[in-house]
């Protein structure tokens, strides 16, 4: 009789020795409402400094890449006005050069004459303007590396 009345109240008394484990109800049971959130947490804390570093070393790579291809494209267009003014230069000291040179021959050839130092002095500037022309188009041609170099898809 005493036992039945122990099962019917539900409690767990000793008996002869015995000392059952009580079985664990929902009190001791962790819901799945309090650890899903955690595990989001605990990914999130993880992956978002990851993907937020990705994506800024991306965005900084495109950028760096941007300003590098407008760089290169305003010494491409430099170098063009600058090797178009050269050229006009060398073509205009030349004309010069031989226009003096022409009036040096019209005047009959004398030893120390105006046109003769004048058509030296531009022929000679003719000459400086060349090796600057040249220097110029080095410099273009080093730009042209660099551009290929930006620009690797489209070469």
């Amino acid at each position: 009789m005493r036992r039945k009345k122990i099962a019917d109240t539900k409690q767990w008394k000793p008996v002869c020795g015995y000392n059952p484990i009580p079985k664990a109800n929902a009190s001791f049971r962790i819901l799945p409402a309090v650890w899903v959130p955690a595990i989001v947490a605990l990914i999130v804390a993880v992956i978002a400094p990851f993907l937020t570093y990705k994506l800024w070393l991306n965005s900084q790579l495109k950028l760096t890449g941007k300003q590098k291809r407008q760089q290169a494209y305003s010494e491409l267009m430099g170098h063009r006005a600058l090797i178009t003014q050269l050229l006009y230069s060398r073509f205009e000291a030349y004309i010069y050069s031989d226009a003096h040179e022409e009036r040096w021959h019209m005047e009959g050839e004398p030893n120390d004459s105006f046109d003769s130092r004048e058509a030296q002095r531009w022929m000679h500037k003719s000459e400086d303007l060349a090796i600057e022309i040249a220097k110029s188009r080095k410099s273009l041609y080093d730009t042209l590396g660099l551009i290929r170099s930006y620009f690797p898809h489209w070469v």
